[in-house]
């Protein structure tokens, strides 16, 4: 076992949001917390599209550094198979994030609220005693050492091991693996403030293309196709017919490929001695594939339940099963609400039936907008009625606009 140098009340494995966040709380309640990252540098490379929720949402978990901002979002544009464009204005829905900013101002907070934080540091194994997590093993600079802890955060993505490690059955079925690739660019384009999102399946089939503004001429655009509907066309062919049609002349600074996964979270996220955060317990919004918010929340929620149980000197799923109540009864129900949404979107309908939707939304919106109620419920009422049926729980749960990112 380690020695008493490397002994701590609480391991975080992975400092994304949900790691820092977790490591933070813990921090804050005076506990002695180890933050390990197996990257050298902490948020890069950037594997993300970088849109998330609101400033105010954000600050609800830590103050906002401004040099976090790339840009705020004003609005939505949805451009259906054929073209038809729906366009929504929603002032301050949300923020277009520097990601490697934001990931490393996150993990600083954590080290000045008194966490030591470690890079290239990776978790090879789990220390166990009676079945339940008491430490980490871990690999720096091709040497192995141990790590004693009373909890263990698994907060380490999409390739999550911890969970695997745990016994919670952390790993991703292959209809739940998307393939993905995104480029930053430099276009001609102006930056309007507005989140692009195009379907159909010469777009990206069971999935859909983006195009996000990061101010001046930067935009980050990409798309994520599933593999069983791609008739084996990978998603770079795609991605090159895409931005064709978006700025044939842009300048392509940076490549970046990867996963995305669509799923319900995982039903157990704690054990004795262990809890999963983030991407490693499938947090993810499985509509549009947005994780921050929800990585924050969960982060949150663990740190301060595993804060708790070490306070009471009790660490037991039971003692941190508060973690994985409270999630399952927020933010878990709304993902199960977009997950029902997603399947029809993505999995059960063809480009015929988002075309009807898209133009019942236009019709919907802008009969609202002058006023016509009998001309709102006539085109509500032209969706297809299971549409109908999956979108109106998320609409009349849409207190909080974070959900969406």
């Amino acid at each position: 076992m380690a020695n008493g140098e490397h002994v701590y009340d609480a391991i975080v494995i992975g400092a994304g949001p949900a790691g820092s966040i977790a490591a933070l709380r813990l921090a804050e309640a005076r506990h002695r917390v180890l933050l390990a990252e197996k990257r050298p540098r902490i948020g890069h490379p950037v594997r993300c599209a970088e849109a998330t929720g609101p400033r105010d949402e954000i600050a609800r978990f830590v103050p906002v550094d401004e040099s976090w901002i790339a840009l705020s979002i004003e609005g939505a544009r949805f451009v259906s198979p054929r073209g038809t464009v729906f366009e929504k204005a929603t002032p301050g829905i949300g923020v277009m994030l520097d990601r490697a900013r934001f990931d490393r101002g996150l993990a600083d907070r954590a080290e000045r609220a008194g966490a030591e934080v470690r890079t290239a540091c990776q978790a090879i194994g789990l220390l166990k005693r009676n079945g339940s997590a008491r430490g980490v093993r871990f690999r720096e600079k091709e040497h192995d050492w141990e790590a004693e802890a009373r909890v263990v955060i698994g907060a380490d993505g999409i390739e999550s091991l911890v969970g695997r490690w745990a016994g919670l059955e952390s790993g991703w079925r292959s209809d739940e693996l998307f393939s993905c690739i995104e480029v930053r660019l430099r276009s001609q384009r102006a930056c309007d403030r507005t989140l692009e999102f195009h379907f159909g399946s010469s777009v990206a089939p069971g999935g859909y293309a983006w195009a996000f503004p990061r101010g001046g001429n930067e935009w980050n655009v990409g798309l994520g196709v599933d593999p069983s509907r791609a008739e084996r066309v990978p998603a770079s062919v795609f991605l090159k017919r895409f931005l064709a049609r978006f700025d044939p002349e842009a300048e392509i600074a940076e490549t970046i490929a990867g996963a995305a996964c669509r799923s319900r979270s995982l039903e157990r996220i704690v054990g004795d001695g262990i809890a999963l955060a983030g991407d490693a317990a499938h947090q993810g919004n499985p509509l549009t594939g947005g994780g921050i918010m929800n990585a924050l929340e969960a982060g949150d929620l663990a740190g301060r339940a595993a804060s708790e149980a070490l306070a009471r000197g009790e660490v037991t799923r039971e003692a941190l099963s508060r973690y994985e109540d409270e999630w399952k009864r927020t933010v878990g129900t709304s993902n199960d609400r977009f997950l029902a949404l997603a399947d029809l979107l993505f999995r059960k309908y063809g480009d015929k039936d988002l075309e009807r939707i898209w133009e019942g939304m236009e019709k919907f919106f802008r009969a609202r907008a002058g006023g016509g109620k009998v001309a709102s419920l006539a085109a509500a009422l032209s969706f297809p009625g299971d549409f109908v049926r999956a979108a109106l729980p998320i609409l009349a749960g849409f207190s909080n606009r974070r959900i969406f990112f």
